[in-house]
């Protein structure tokens, strides 16, 4: 083993000392950071707010004759009627993103000549119709557009 011999000292090994510097520069680094943020982080945000239900985001693929050419990333929320009809709306979560999926591939699952996708105002509606055939009429007030984002893949 590497020794180091000082003056009038004993002689040290290096590597264990390299080993314990490692160590506590490892804790210091990710140890100390993660016990300080949990001590004083704030509590996480609610993803769900009052009548307002955030859904995963919805990922369309969009073909051109037989080929994906793009994906269209869509992150929406759904505005209830009233808090209580929040249950009934996580119940048939599993129909209304079927549902959902199948109108967003409608809609923009066929890439058009000028490659645009059709204006936001007429999605939101196509689907707050989906959403209220789903989950009723009363249910749900509106469907609110977070973001859309394409990916082109060719």
């Amino acid at each position: 083993p590497a020794q180091l011999r000082v003056r009038g000292r004993p002689s040290v090994d290096l590597r264990a000392l390299a080993r314990a510097l490692l160590i506590a520069f490892l804790f210091v680094c990710v140890a100390v950071p993660a016990v300080a943020a949990s001590e004083h982080a704030a509590p996480p945000p609610a993803s769900d707010d009052g009548q307002y239900l955030r859904l995963d985001p919805f990922i369309i693929p969009i073909m051109s004759h037989e080929a994906v050419m793009r994906h269209l990333i869509i992150t929406s929320t759904l505005e209830l009627s009233s808090e209580s009809d929040r249950l009934d709306v996580r119940a048939k979560m599993p129909l209304l993103r079927h549902a959902f999926n199948a109108c967003l591939i409608q809609l923009v699952g066929i890439q058009r000549p000028d490659n645009s996708l059709p204006p936001v105002a007429t999605v939101k509606g196509r689907l707050l119709d989906v959403a209220r055939e789903v989950v009723g009429a009363g249910t749900v007030h509106d469907v609110l557009i977070e973001s859309i984002y394409e990916r082109r893949l060719r």
